[in-house]
């Protein structure tokens, strides 16, 4: 079962909608084993759009570590090409 993690680290806003709202789970999910030993699963999770980062160690504090960088080192939501919508109002590439 999954618990919420509380932190101080800095979390830039979703990538994906630009949101602010981002909440972090740690997890030891049952057979799952990382270079033989019992895994350990954090994620970033986007409250807005439901976007996730994943880091998973062989302990709990670097799986939230690893999560969190993993977040703050992706594209700047800015920097992504906005999609184009056609008449039709679906989004294109």
């Amino acid at each position: 079962m999954s618990r919420y993690v509380e932190t101080n680290a800095k979390i830039k806003p979703c990538p994906f909608c630009g949101i602010n709202r981002q909440y972090i789970t740690a997890d030891k999910p049952a057979g799952v084993t990382y270079y033989g030993v019992q895994a350990h699963v954090a994620q970033v999770h986007c409250h807005a759009c439901g976007a996730t980062v994943e880091g998973m160690t062989s302990d709990d504090e670097s799986a939230v570590r690893l999560a969190i960088l993993k977040w703050v080192q992706r594209a700047q939501y800015e920097e992504r090409p906005k999609p184009i919508r056609t008449q039709q109002g679906r989004a294109r590439a």
